[in-house]
Formats: C-alpha cells, structure tokens, sequence
C-alpha cells in the first residue's frame, strides 16, 4: 500500500514477493474506500452514493512488470568430524549438503555466489559411527546445524540444529544414508522455511 505525493505518484518497495520467477506483474488501483473514509467520514448515504458512481464509470487499474532481484547467499558446508575426513562417507555429506541447497533455492528463489554477499549460509555436519558387540549392526549419529553469518559484522543472525539423528543399517555406508534420510524427512523442508522466515522479517 503507497500514498501519493501532491503530483499524484506513490512509490513504494515489495519485499515479499510471493513467487520465485524473476519477472512477474502487480495490478495497481486505487484504494477508494480508504479515499472516501478520509475526505467523507461517517456519511455512510455519501460515500455509498460515490461508490455507486465510480463503479459505474469504471475502476481504474494499471498493470506494472517488475524484475524481481533474488537473494544472493555465500554458502559453505563444514564437516570436521571423521565423517567428513574418510573419502568413504565425504561423497554422501556432499549430496546431503546439494540437496539442502537445491531445496533452499527452489522454495526461496535465492541464489548462491562465489562473490561477496551481505549474508553467508553454513550448514556444518557432525557425526560419528559405533558397532554394536551384540548384533555387529551399525549406526550413525548426525546433527546438522546451520547458521547464518552476516559478512559486514561477522556475527550470527540465525541458527537452527537439528537432535541426533540416529541410522542403523548392516554395514557403514547404509547406516549413514538411513541416518542422512531421517535428516531429510524430519528437518530438511522445516529448516529451510524457517529460514526463510527469517528473512521475510529482515
């Protein structure tokens, strides 16, 4: 909602644009009942006979294109537990860590750069692996925190982690893909909408 100046001209800034593509239209008109509340007060047989008029010679409306400039995000994902050293579990922590981002652009419209950015997204995965002596079964234990970092301060303006996750399987690999599955099921979509609105109130 905008107010005109004395020439007649509003101007005003979207920031919650409901959709993700990068050009896409808003229909402008006229708030009339706002106008007749002010200039008519209370005259209720008034301002129903203004109305009746303007309907009849017709609402104005005027429709309006406008790029849409979409979130730019540093991104970086840590892993220092062993996990994530062992060329054998790395490659699954990387997908995990694509798909996070793959998810995060399609719901939010956001784009990752090499470049400089106001904010830095990080996702950091921790874990471990133990065999139980009785069944000889595995299982791995995850949390995923992810935070975001404002470059200008260095500081964290958000965070959210997930409890351990638990995976079982029969040999290593299945026991870290069954874990890095409930990650996906129970946390992935509800982190990346809170994150999100996060940045609707910024």
């Amino acid at each position: 909602r905008a107010v005109t100046d004395s020439s007649g001209i509003a101007s005003c800034i979207i920031n919650k644009a409901m959709d993700s593509a990068e050009i896409q239209s808003f229909i402008i008109q006229p708030d009339i009942n706002s106008f007749l509340e002010e200039n008519l007060g209370e005259d209720d047989e008034v301002a129903d006979m203004y109305i009746e008029r303007i309907i009849a010679l017709g609402f104005p409306s005027k429709e309006i294109m406008v790029e849409v400039i979409p979130p730019l995000f540093g991104f970086r994902f840590i892993s220092e537990s062993d996990l994530g050293k062992d060329p054998k579990f790395k490659g699954k922590l990387e997908v995990l860590s694509a798909n996070f981002k793959n998810a995060f652009i399609d719901k939010s419209g956001a784009k990752f750069t090499n470049r400089k950015t106001k904010y830095q997204l990080q996702m950091k995965v921790d874990g471990y692996l133990s065999q139980s002596e009785a069944s000889g079964a595995y299982f791995t234990r995850l949390t995923v925190l992810i935070k975001i970092i404002d470059i200008n301060t260095a500081k964290e303006v958000f965070s959210i982690a997930s409890k351990e996750i638990k995976g079982g399987s029969s040999t290593e690999i299945k026991s870290l893909q069954a874990a890095i599955n409930k990650y996906n099921k129970d946390y992935n979509e509800d982190f990346i909408m809170k994150i999100i609105a996060f940045l609707e109130e910024k």
